[in-house]
Formats: C-alpha cells, structure tokens, sequence
C-alpha cells in the first residue's frame, strides 16, 4: 500500500507497508571550476526532486523537504547515482570526479554510517577513486576530534574529502586538522546586496588561507558575484547547474 505524507513541498515523500520511502530522485551536477589550472575536471552532484509539472525541487531544498529520517537514504541515493555516472562517463572514454554531499548526520550516526559505508565499500574501486566526498551541514562548533574522526572514516571510500561551511565561518582549525582538501559555502540562498556578501566572502578566503586550506564558492548566481569570488581568491567557483556530466 503507498500512501502520500506532507501537503507541501516534498510530498513526494510516502508510505510504503508503514515504511517511509524515499521518491525518485534525480540529479543535476554543478561543474567545479579550478581557477588557477583554468580547467572543469568535478562536478557536484546536486539532488532534484520534481515536486509538479513546472516546479523542481534543487539542491539544500530537497534536504530541507525531506524528513529527517531520509537524509542518509537520500545521501545513499545520490552515491548510486553517481557510481553509475562513472561507469558511464569512463565508457564514453571520459574522465571526472563527482562530487557527493554527505550529511554530517549520516556518518555521526552508527547505524546510518554503516549503511553508507557498506555501501561505498561495494563501489568498484576505480568508481571510488573518481568520487569527492562533501562533508556537509556539520553543527557550528563541531569538535576538532570528532570531525577528525568523521573524515577518517570517509578518506578511504572517495578521492579526496571536502567540507561545505557557512559563509561567516571563521574556525577553520578543525577542518585543517581533518586535513580535507577544500572548504566550500554557498552562495545560493543570501539575499542580501552583493556588496555585503563581497565582505563576507573575502573574511572566509582570508582565515582559510591562514591555515593554507583551498576554497570553494558554490552557485554564483551572477557575473558580479562571479568576478568578487575570484578577487576573493576562491581556488574553485562553480555557477549554474548541467543536467549531465
């Protein structure tokens, strides 16, 4: 029996004999442009959920829809549909990483962190060698120890491990201990002008240049913003999304 839950938003999620489901869930990918080698050679893979004829959920609104319960399930779906990705790019002669995000949730929690272990341990490890990990919506003060431990846990399954962070971060300690190869924000949902979130950004560069830690400035949504981002010495920006790699 399948049964709709939710009257909003992300009522794509249901029933299924008294098990919540997760709905199809698509994917569209971000490329990760690398400034200095002047190259496209990642690109995120970002969630999408049609939730009517005319309207798509993207990105941290399909996380946000969901229950909390489904988040590692989601985390999982999007990891087999970019394993499949892979293996389809390399047969096409093609070569890139995809980027995965991965919530903080999934790999603190014992019983959702051996599920999505399991899961990438079963990958084909050459598809594990073309996989980025992104650490994502970590808690704001997470302990240096523990966020070591959780990207120990992630190293061995993807090519590198980055972490997604607020745009007003400033503790950048704990990721250089983790020693992740990037730290990201998002731009995507700021509302204010440009000219504030040219501040912001350029603090977020200068304290994790400190610790001689990479950056990362997701969904640029304009040339302006696009040109304050390389100013700001991001080392990856990435703008619109591509239905495919």
């Amino acid at each position: 029996m399948t049964q709709h839950g939710g009257d909003g938003p992300g009522t794509g999620w249901y029933y299924e004999s008294d098990v919540l489901r997760v709905p199809e869930i698509g994917c569209v990918y971000l490329p990760m442009w690398h400034v200095h080698q002047h190259a496209v050679g990642t690109f995120l893979c970002v969630p999408s959920l049609p939730i009517s004829r005319s309207h798509v959920l993207l990105g941290e609104a399909v996380f946000e829809a969901a229950p909390p319960s489904l988040i590692c399930d989601i985390n999982l779906e999007l990891l087999g549909i970019a394993g499949a990705e892979i293996v389809a790019l390399r047969q096409r002669g093609g070569e890139a990483l995809i980027g995965l995000p991965v919530h903080f949730e999934t790999i603190a929690s014992r019983r959702h962190r051996n599920r999505y272990l399991s899961a990438c341990a079963a990958l084909d490890p050459v598809v594990r060698d073309h996989i980025l990990i992104e650490l994502i919506d970590l808690p704001d003060g997470s302990p240096e120890g523990r966020l070591c431990e959780l990207v120990s846990w992630l190293r061995p399954w993807g090519r590198a491990i980055c972490i997604r962070a607020g745009l007003d971060c400033r503790r950048f300690e704990p990721f250089a201990a983790a020693h992740v190869l990037a730290v990201g924000t998002s731009l995507g949902g700021h509302e204010e002008p440009e000219t504030d979130l040219m501040e912001r950004m350029n603090g977020f560069t200068a304290q994790a240049a400190r610790l001689g830690l990479k950056t990362h400035a997701h969904e640029l949504r304009t040339r302006s913003l696009t040109v304050a981002a390389l100013g700001a010495g991001f080392d990856f920006i990435s703008g619109a999304v591509v239905s495919s790699v």
